[in-house]
């Protein structure tokens, strides 16, 4: 809970707030950090969000700036840190710091007793706690939150909040003090960043695909009688097993042909092998038919899913995707086969659930056709309708796979998919095992070995300095 009182001399006349905010965070960034997003990038409480990773990790750092002289009891800095305190309690899992940049301080001696922790004070925090539930500019809502978090962890807040008085002249000679001393700098963020040798050990690569080897059943086609893709697909899920090329219907059921009498003859019904059409794929390159099986496949896979798996089906930035719901709101977490495939977060302004998802894909590659197994993150709102656009951008970077998922993790996550979806003995589809192979070169981007790198380079760079 350190603060810092960084007054320069004589204010410049001609800064604005916006000089302000743009000198603190070419300062920030001298100093290692990396801004991560702004408020003029998406909506959201934080001026600014910045990680410092050779220190920090993935913590999140939430900046603010003041171009005014606060005082403790200014009502709109009491909403703005009410807000706060509430993102950061309901948020124990996913921790943030809150940097606060002020050109003034009112009462300097009394932010001393809360924010300094050589200086603090009990009595004047708890004090402050409660000017902060009596504000009334604060809405009933957040009042009732800050009043059920409650002081001990307003504490917690306190100490991960770093409150800085510094003036616009004050920023301007630290950034000068900084530039002055980039000569050998052996820190920051640009050692993170830079191109490392790659590291000689062997290792087995799994990918997230299998070949799909053989369908067991049959493929049916009908000739189409004056149908439109709108009459078809008025008719049919996206996701059932029911392809249209020019005058003929497809489908791996022949329970289509009676769904959709109306708009197919039934009487012009023809039978297909799979494995004809996979080798006529294999040996003549633009073969219609290895097109058509490979959506086939693609819709079977995804109709499994949902028909016998009992997975949602959502089309999803040009993607089809499955996951599970989150039907019982009464708890926190919904599992299948012990996997947590959603949680709920009530504890927020807005409810959302959390969907461990799976994107699927089918390819042709050297004319064969290849499965692919792609895990994705989906959030839903309290009526299970799935957030998108703008609202969904920030929930994205909370959760963000370089955050949170090792390669371990991820590699779990598509192994558990693809053995749920690939029941042998109720599925037709035949598929190899997720496909590997060794490699002889590993990158050192898991931040352990960057680390030691980077780590070890400064050493070797300072001794010979020294020498």
């Amino acid at each position: 809970m350190p603060i810092y009182n960084w007054l320069g001399g004589a204010e410049v006349s001609h800064a604005t707030a916006q000089n302000y905010k743009d000198k603190v965070v070419e300062l920030l960034q001298l100093d290692g950090f990396i801004l991560v997003q702004t408020s003029s990038d998406v909506a959201m409480t934080p001026d600014l969000i910045f990680r410092k990773p050779d220190t920090e990790g993935n913590i999140d750092i939430y900046v603010e700036t003041k171009f005014d002289d606060v005082s403790l009891s200014d009502k709109k800095f009491l909403s703005e840190l009410a807000t706060y305190f509430i993102l950061y309690a309901a948020n124990q899992t996913e921790p943030f710091d809150l940097y606060l940049y002020f050109r003034k301080l009112k009462n300097y001696s009394r932010w001393n007793q809360i924010f300094s922790a050589n200086l603090y004070d009990e009595a004047t925090c708890q004090a402050f706690f409660r000017i902060l539930l009596e504000n009334k500019d604060l809405d009933e809502q957040s009042r009732e939150k800050v009043k059920e978090k409650g002081f001990d962890n307003f504490k917690r807040f306190i100490a991960d909040t770093y409150v800085n008085q510094v003036s616009y002249d004050g920023l301007l000679m630290k950034i000068d003090a900084r530039n002055k001393s980039r000569k050998n700098r052996c820190f920051g963020y640009d050692y993170f960043l830079r191109e490392l040798p790659p590291i000689k050990q062997k290792q087995q690569i799994i990918g997230n695909f299998a070949e799909i080897r053989k369908y067991s059943g049959s493929i049916y086609s009908w000739e189409i009688d004056c149908a439109t893709y709108d009459d078809i697909y008025s008719r049919v899920k996206r996701y059932e097993p029911v392809v249209l090329k020019g005058r003929f219907l497809y489908s791996l059921d022949p329970v289509y042909g009676t769904n959709l009498r109306e708009f197919v003859n039934e009487k012009t019904l023809k039978t297909f092998n799979p494995e004809d059409w996979l080798l006529e794929g294999y040996v003549l390159e633009g073969s219609d038919k290895l097109s058509i099986l490979r959506t086939l496949c693609k819709k079977y896979i995804l109709n499994f899913g949902v028909a016998s798996k009992g997975c949602k089906y959502v089309r999803y930035r040009s993607a089809d995707i499955l996951y599970f719901s989150h039907a019982d709101y009464s708890k926190s977490l919904t599992e299948v086969d012990g996997k947590q495939v959603a949680r709920l977060f009530r504890d927020t302004f807005s409810p959302f659930v959390k969907h461990e998802a799976m994107e699927i894909e089918v390819k042709i590659y050297s004319q064969r056709l290849f499965a692919f197994f792609s895990p994705v993150v989906l959030f839903t709102d309290s009526n299970g309708e799935l957030i998108t656009g703008s609202n969904v951008k920030r929930l994205h970077e909370k959760f963000s796979p370089n955050k949170y998922d090792t390669n371990s993790t991820i590699l779990g996550d598509m192994k558990w998919w693809f053995n749920y979806l690939n029941n042998k003995g109720r599925t037709l589809l035949e598929t190899s095992e997720l496909l590997s192979f060794v490699g002889s070169l590993k990158p050192p981007h898991d931040s352990k070995t960057r680390n030691v790198l980077a780590a070890q380079e400064r050493m070797e760079k300072y001794f010979g300095v020294q020498n």
